[in-house]
């Protein structure tokens, strides 16, 4: 029974780890293209920063 239940819960763990991979690729690409546009210095990084915590919780 506990092989069962490890196997199941390494299995279930799959998608998690999926989830945080894509939220962490999703927020590396706002951020450089927010770089690239020079949106990236001052008071915009709080701005930023907020703005990607919103993401990671809709995710």
């Amino acid at each position: 029974m506990r092989w069962a239940r490890l196997f199941l819960r390494s299995t279930n763990r799959i998608p998690q780890i999926r989830a945080i991979v894509a939220r962490k690729v999703i927020t590396a690409v706002i951020t450089t293209t927010m770089a690239i546009e020079g949106e990236l210095f001052g008071d915009n990084m709080l701005e930023i920063s907020i703005f990607i915590e919103n993401i990671s919780f809709i995710y």
